[in-house]
């Protein structure tokens, strides 16, 4: 299966630069694209509730090589180990938390959607609804700004369609925990190796 791979860019250009230069390598037949978040284009903002995601997964429907069912968000910051053949088979996937009362959240450096699971949330509008502008789905970053928890609004709609989600063994999401076998996981956070 032939991945499209979304790197959203904020501040880190030349991480987002080489990880596209590795992934290319990877991954010769996929399209990449680098989703750039700076300037008047910047949609993290509290304000502006799932815009971030929803600018990515448009990316994904509208791209050039439409043979990708599989959409693959990367962070910049993230190593790629080796290429992945084989994808969980769910709606979304990657690193997965689990809280008491059973709810999932998909989170992390990496993570993928199918084209329907895509185009199903694009077309709910569900990634603009004001609840997203909240407390609950927002934070205050290292830099004093309340910017948009898109991980936590993504679960919310999760729920609220119905989409499945699987854990994705392929990803190492531990911030703190380096990786014992480095050379098993496709995704790394780069801080740890």
């Amino acid at each position: 299966m032939v991945p499209f791979f979304a790197i959203n860019v904020y501040q880190n250009e030349a991480q987002a630069t080489a990880l596209s230069a590795k992934l290319k390598a990877l991954y010769p037949e996929s399209q990449i694209s680098l989703i750039s978040d700076e300037g008047p284009s910047h949609l993290k903002t509290a304000d502006k509730a799932g815009q971030w995601t929803e600018r990515w997964l448009k990316a994904f429907i509208a791209q050039l090589a439409p043979q990708a069912n599989v959409c693959i968000k990367v962070d910049p910051d993230v190593a790629a180990v080796k290429a992945v053949t084989e994808f969980p088979v769910a709606d979304i996937f990657g690193p997965l938390m689990i809280f008491p009362d059973g709810a999932s959240l998909v989170y992390g450096i990496a993570m993928g959607i199918t084209r329907q699971a895509a185009q199903k949330i694009l077309d709910s509008g569900l990634l603009r609804d004001a609840k997203y502008t909240a407390e609950g789905f927002t934070y205050v970053n290292s830099r004093g700004v309340r910017v948009s928890c898109q991980d936590l609004i993504t679960a919310d709609i999760i729920r609220r369609l119905n989409l499945k989600v699987a854990e994705w063994q392929d990803v190492h999401a531990h911030a703190k925990q380096p990786p014992r076998n480095p050379e098993q996981y496709a995704f790394i956070n780069e801080l740890l190796i």
